[in-house]
């Protein structure tokens, strides 16, 4: 079972690192976050959280890590750091 949470954890830190490359800090402090607090959870619970738990949290974030990869590229090519409204 460790070595799930340890994959699981390293997972974790790969969404950190997508994350951090997003321009928009919007995006980039949300799935940070996201990604820190649920590694602070998996700490936390190491030795009371279940094969299942970790399984179903494996996929949940092998998904969200897929998604972010490509959500990365697509939305830092269109982000602008410039106002759209004038004043």
């Amino acid at each position: 079972m460790n070595k799930k949470l340890d994959t699981l954890l390293g997972t974790l830190n790969r969404i950190k690192d997508i994350a951090l490359k997003f321009k928009n800090p919007n995006f980039n402090s949300y799935f940070y976050k996201k990604a820190e607090d649920a590694a602070a959870m998996l700490n936390q619970k190491r030795d009371s959280i279940s094969q299942r738990e970790i399984d179903s949290m494996m996929e949940e974030y092998n998904e969200l890590e897929d998604v972010l990869n490509r959500q990365q590229s697509v939305q830092n090519m269109y982000y602008s750091n410039e106002p759209k409204v004038e004043k």
